[in-house]
């Protein structure tokens, strides 16, 4: 499932034949949600699977969500992969301004901007990867039968992560007009970007 809301709003206001000045804001909003009930549809809990299985170890912050353990042979007879829970919410602000002042030949724009975005993530650890071959009794799928893998990872991820970025920036240009057909042009521009790395949410 999938929620995406964008508004954008613009202003320009002429103060004088030659002096315009434009404004804009931004704003976004997108959400994505993966493995969700749906109609009544009571997904199948990866913390209640590995406990009829017998399997142990796969699973130590004891979540209960959506998804389950994966298992693959390497001649894909057993390919078993449920979907998982995952939760992405972004929003993104933005506004910037430029002024626009006429001298003469000279067409100077001063302008800048800030945006900030915000992104955190939900998902619940994968329950246990394993991945059968020909190693114990020659046969792959034997090897699953019994329950003897030939490899096994795990993954328990943080529950939820935050990522935050920052962006300013300011610009000066300057249009001549060295003649009706052509024009020479010069901008300085000075930006910082500050991004903070992914960290735990409460």
């Amino acid at each position: 499932m999938r929620d995406n809301r964008q508004l954008t709003v613009a202003d320009t206001h002429t103060f004088s034949p030659r002096v315009v000045n434009t404004a804009r804001f931004g704003f976004s909003d997108d959400v994505i949600s993966d493995a969700v009930d749906l109609g009544g549809l009571d997904l199948p809990k990866g913390g209640d699977m590995i406990a009829a299985l017998g399997i142990q170890g796969v699973n130590p912050s004891g979540i209960n969500a959506p998804g389950g353990p994966t298992f693959s042979t390497e001649d894909s007879i057993i390919s078993f992969s449920p979907s998982g829970k995952w939760n992405n919410k972004a929003k993104t602000f933005t506004v910037e301004d430029s002024l626009s002042y006429q001298v003469g030949r000279h067409l100077w724009k001063f302008g800048g901007d800030i945006s900030a975005y915000r992104s955190t993530t939900e998902n619940a650890p994968n329950y246990g990867s394993f991945s059968f071959n020909s190693m114990f009794t020659g046969s792959p799928f034997a090897d699953f039968l019994l329950g003897l893998p030939a490899s096994s990872k795990r993954s328990d991820p943080l529950v939820a992560r935050t990522i935050v970025a920052k962006e300013l920036g300011f610009y000066v240009m300057d249009t001549f007009k060295t003649d009706p057909q052509a024009d020479l042009g010069l901008r300085s521009a000075l930006g910082t970007i500050t991004q903070c790395q992914p960290t735990p949410t409460a």
